[in-house]
């Protein structure tokens, strides 16, 4: 439940926006819940590539704040970094 600390979700509205900015996708709606963040965007780099930097920067970040490691954590059953981001393709 740590995006219900602002100092959290705000890393994660910034993070969301920066790779709007370096061009990696289109960003289309979007909301902080308290244990996951639901996106729909337009991928315009590779998976691969859009996963690493959303969620690496975003988790170090977050968990830079929170002073936690990115571990296993029981009171939300995964740490920041191994987060569920999933992306489903269009063709």
């Amino acid at each position: 439940m740590f995006l219900r600390q602002e100092r959290v979700a705000t890393v994660v509205v910034e993070s969301l926006y920066r790779g709007v900015e370096v061009g990696h996708y289109e960003l289309a709606h979007w909301v902080i819940m308290a244990n996951h963040v639901p996106v729909l965007l337009l991928p315009r780099v590779a998976q691969s590539r859009l996963l690493k930097s959303l969620k690496g920067s975003t988790a170090r970040e977050a968990n830079r704040l929170l002073t936690r490691t990115g571990e296993q954590s029981s009171e939300s059953g995964a740490g920041l970094a191994a987060g569920g981001l999933s992306m489903v393709e269009h063709t």
